[in-house]
């Protein structure tokens, strides 16, 4: 009898270490796993650092409104990079910039990528080379010129460029393959902005798009970590409205900015706003934007993607009147406004360029075949299509004194012909 106890008793206390032993173990196991985690982390943060600190740096000069201090920045790259071409045109949009990043491991090898971004869009996409972070895409709309981009990552690995103008109808495409942390050219091809086929059944892609929403996007300049759905919870909990200054003017220059019924990219849409200055009453942020309150009462507009036009720091183009320089690159701010002629013609334009012929949209109208001859600036105007070609003469002081904008097919002109501004 005792022997047989003390056979249950060592069978007992037999069992009690392997339970134990098993405990450590999977103690040791969470461990190496929560550490390998860290590593990881602390790796791919190492990894892109100099990237991550050149946009900080870059933030900083943007909301500063330093331009000395961000060209001094902008030294860091070589000023035909993309990098390059993406800052500046952020430095000349007159807004403030809150740059975010995430990581996300696109061909599932194990090393992560890096995506400058936020929740809705991605900025630029970045991969090591030879554990070099090395730059894919960059995606923007220019403030002027009509320069568009994006960048689309599917779950696949597969990442679509796509790039286009305002004014031409035309978007090209290029398909990339991430594999062994490299992202490959798959294919490259051209479709119409209005073609209703899907761009992944145009470029043959059979993954989904990645919700960025779901990434952990952390922010540049504060460092903290928090998911976009953590995010969105806390302003909804916190309810943030944060009011600031009002009664302050801004440009809209993109053609496809929604007005909402209430400072969220989830309240109902009231349609487009117009290209032009509009005036904001109330501001309040949410959901990480600025939005404004516009004095019409049309509704909320995100301020992130409009120019602030503030009295005492106007533009060169504004303050200075016609600039035939700007022009010639396709920034026509200094004429932007109402031109009339002796007929009682009008024409308006925006800093893209012409919108309205006689209060009516002017459709895709293109200029061309630009030259200066004398004080002058000459060129040419068509429809996207190539057709209609039109002279169209910039004088920014004639003999009376006024600028004028001559814009007709006759070569000879009595002057009833000539649009003032009005």
């Amino acid at each position: 009898m005792k022997k047989w106890i003390l056979i249950s008793l060592l069978s007992l206390s037999s069992l009690t270490l392997v339970a134990c032993g098993s405990n450590q173990m999977k103690q040791v196991t969470q461990q190496s796993s929560s550490s390998s985690k860290q590593e990881l982390k602390r790796n791919r943060q190492e990894a892109f650092q100099t990237v991550l600190d050149r946009y900080k740096s870059y933030q900083q000069a943007i909301n500063s409104g330093d331009a000395s201090r961000l060209t001094e920045a902008l030294k860091q790259v070589e000023a035909t990079s993309e990098e390059y071409m993406l800052i500046d045109n952020l430095g000349h949009s007159g807004t403030s910039v809150d740059f975010q990043y995430a990581f996300v491991d696109l061909d599932k090898d194990g090393q992560d990528e890096l995506l400058i971004g936020k929740q809705d869009y991605i900025s630029a996409i970045y991969y090591l080379k030879n554990s070099q972070p090395t730059l894919l895409h960059v995606a923007y709309a220019a403030p002027v010129g009509g320069a568009r981009s994006s960048l689309t990552a599917y779950k696949n690995g597969q990442v679509v460029f796509a790039a286009w103008q305002s004014s031409n109808p035309e978007v090209n495409l290029t398909l990339y393959k991430v594999e062994a942390s490299v992202p490959n050219k798959e294919k490259e091809t051209t479709i119409q902005i209005n073609n209703k086929k899907k761009i992944e059944d145009e470029l043959g892609i059979s993954s989904t798009a990645l919700n960025l929403k779901n990434l952990k996007w952390e922010s540049i300049d504060k460092g903290s970590t928090t998911s976009s759905k953590e995010s969105d919870m806390k302003s909804s909990s916190q309810s943030e409205d944060i009011k600031s200054e009002t009664g302050f003017q801004v440009r809209v220059q993109i053609s496809d900015l929604e007005i909402r019924k209430e400072p969220s990219a989830k309240s109902q849409s009231l349609g487009k706003i117009s290209q032009g200055i509009h005036t904001i009453s109330e501001t309040t942020s949410a959901e990480g934007y600025t939005w404004g309150k516009l004095q019409s009462g049309q509704g909320w507009i995100a301020l992130d993607y409009t120019e602030r036009i503030e009295g005492d720091k106007q533009t060169q183009s504004e303050s200075s009147g016609m600039n035939i320089q700007e022009i010639q690159t396709g920034n026509f701010s200094s004429v932007k406004g109402s031109w009339r002629n002796a007929q009682g013609n009008s024409i308006t334009f925006d800093a893209n360029g012409l919108t309205q012929v006689n209060g009516n949209p002017s459709g895709d109208v293109v200029f061309e075949k630009f030259a200066v001859q004398g004080e002058k600036l000459t060129a040419v105007t068509k429809t996207s299509e190539g057709i209609s070609e039109t002279p169209i003469v910039f004088t920014p002081k004639g003999q009376d004194g006024r600028e004028s904008i001559f814009w007709s097919k006759n070569h000879v002109s009595d002057g009833a012909e000539i649009y003032y501004r009005e």
